[in-house]
């Protein structure tokens, strides 16, 4: 039996009020986040990163936040066991009702979705729980815009959550696509869980995919936009609508900026202070 692949994390000490904001620079992208106390009004953040090789690029982004904040910090990175530790944090967590047709039940946990659609979700191994704002955003987004028999892309799929939203609200296909094989793994376990079909995963970067899709659906942090800013706009078809989040409010004019460099055209925004969905279509 092979050993459990440990975790690779950073952790840091920063004021409670900035916890969350420098977080969410650098952690989205990630498998999870823990904030505990760590002293007179400071906050302990935990990163655990999806891969151990970006440890060192993200570590000195945080110290260089933290320099432009005014406040000094060590940054360490660590190695933390597996030991069924997801397992245990998942089992902690509750169902979690998003938007007008979801409810999201991790783990093994019972519940009755009553007249929602319930999406369950497998302890162990991999991240993706439902309890952030920017996944309950896209999901809300999602429910308002997508159309029968349409064809989606989700990209950073996870643990498939977005995927299967998707198809229960009526698309025909999904292709959901992530860079982590294991996030890959668990979340044909989820689909499999839930019994939905069409939908198909990849692993790989976005040039694993042909465009042309009715909808694009990305929950994934700021650095991933502005680092694939030429391929945005060729994913979806003339007149197809793109759904990105995984960023904070101060990145919507940036953003914006990326996505109509792209050739798309953002829409709207909608918030969840301090996490934004921004709304975006390709001009016919």
């Amino acid at each position: 039996m092979s050993e459990p692949r440990p975790w690779t994390t950073l952790v840091f000490d920063v004021p409670e009020l900035l916890a969350e904001e420098l977080a969410g620079r650098v952690g989205f992208d990630s498998r999870g986040m823990e904030f505990t106390p760590a002293g007179e009004d400071l906050t302990r953040v935990r990163i655990y990163l999806r891969l151990a090789e970006t440890a060192d690029e993200a570590a000195a982004e945080i110290r260089g936040l933290l320099d432009s904040e005014g406040h000094a910090s060590e940054v360490r990175v660590e190695s933390v066991a597996d030991d069924d530790w997801v397992e245990r944090f998942q089992r902690t967590l509750k169902p979690i009702a998003i938007g007008r047709r979801f409810l999201i039940v991790p783990g093994d946990e019972q519940a009755d979705p009553g007249e929602r659609t319930a999406l369950h979700l497998i302890p162990g191994r991999a991240f993706g729980t439902g309890e952030h704002p920017t996944t309950q955003l896209c999901i809300e987004q999602l429910e308002e815009r997508v159309a029968a028999g349409s064809r989606w892309l989700d990209i950073g799929a996870g643990t498939a959550v977005l995927s299967m939203a998707a198809r229960h609200l009526g698309a025909g296909e999904v292709v959901g696509i992530d860079n982590d094989p294991v996030a890959v793994e668990v979340a044909a376990e989820v689909l499999k869980r839930n019994g939905v079909d069409g939908v198909r995963l990849i692993t790989g970067s976005l040039e694993t995919v042909d465009g042309g899709f009715d909808g694009v659906v990305a929950n994934i942090n700021r650095p991933f936009f502005t680092a694939n800013e030429q391929v945005l706009g060729g994913l979806v078809r003339p007149g197809g609508l793109f759904i990105a989040s995984g960023f904070l409010g101060d990145d919507v004019e940036e953003l914006s900026g990326v996505f109509e460099a792209s050739g798309l055209r953002v829409d709207s925004v909608h918030g969840r202070d301090p996490w934004v969905a921004l709304v975006a279509h390709r001009p016919d």
